[in-house]
C-alpha cells in the first residue's frame, strides 16, 4: 500500500517496543507508517518542510518538525528549512542515541542525504534505513545522471549496510530503459546495519 515501508523484525535488529526511536522524513498526508511504529511502541518523530503540522487524531501521535533532510543546513530556494541528520539529532538532544529506523521519502533529496550520513559518521547510530528512491522525468538520455544517483544510494552497501528488501513502489510505472537497465520511477529499499545484527 502507499506509505508502506519494510522493517526487519529479526532478533537483535528489530525495534524493542517501549525503547525504540524512529525518524520519519517525508510524511505529507500519509502517516500510516508513523502510526504503525507508534502502536508498536516506538518514540516517533516526523519531518516534512512542505506542510504545516499534520492534523493528527486519537491518542497515538508523532512529534512533528517542519524540517527537511539534506546534506547541509540551509534554507532552500522554496524557503524550506533543511538540515543534515547529524544537525537534527543534535537539535533534538539525540546526539548519542541509537535510531532504530530511519524512513526517507524525500523526493530526490535522498541522493544527497544518504552519502552525508556516511561521511558524518552518523550511520554508526542507525539500525535500519527504509528509503524510497525517485527517478522523476528521467529518459534514455539521462544515463550518466541515473548512474550517479544510484551510486550515492549504493554507498550505504559499500559502507556495510545489508539490503533486505527491494521492490517497485506501488503503482510505479517503468522508466524507459536507461543505462541498459529497465527500472521504475519509484523504488522502495531497506537495509539493516550488521553492527547491531551480529552481536
Amino acid at each position: 500500500m502507499d506509505g508502506h515501508k519494510a522493517v526487519c523484525l529479526d532478533e537483535h535488529i528489530r525495534p524493542v517496543s517501549g525503547n525504540c526511536l524512529v525518524y520519519s522524513f517525508g510524511v505529507k498526508d500519509n502517516w500510516s507508517f508513523e502510526d504503525a511504529l507508534i502502536e508498536y511502541g516506538c518514540e516517533v518523530y516526523g519531518f516534512d518542510p512542505t506542510i504545516e503540522e499534520p492534523e493528527q487524531t486519537g491518542e497515538r501521535r508523532f512529534i512533528f518538525h517542519k524540517i527537511g533532510l539534506q546534506a547541509k543546513d540551509k534554507v532552500n530556494t522554496k524557503g524550506w528549512h533543511m538540515k543534515s541528520l547529524r544537525s537534527i539529532m543534535t537539535l533534538l538532544g539525540h546526539g548519542n542515541r541509537i535510531i532504530d529506523v530511519i524512513k526517507m521519502d524525500i523526493e530526490q533529496s535522498e541522493y544527497e542525504a544518504a552519502p552525508n550520513m556516511i561521511d558524518s559518521g552518523v550511520t554508526a547510530q542507525i539500525k535500519q534505513i527504509a528509503l524510497e528512491t525517485h527517478n522523476f522525468l528521467m529518459s534514455r538520455q539521462d544515463s550518466q545522471n541515473y548512474r550517479f544517483k544510484y551510486q550515492q544510494i549504493y554507498k550505504l552497501e559499500k559502507h556495510g549496510f545489508i539490503r533486505f528488501s527491494s521492490q517497485a513502489g506501488m503503482g510505479s510505472d517503468r522508466l524507459n530503459e536507461i543505462a541498459n537497465i529497465s527500472d521504475f520511477f519509484i523504488y522502495e529499499m531497506a537495509w539493516y546495519n550488521p553492527k547491531f545484527y551480529f552481536v
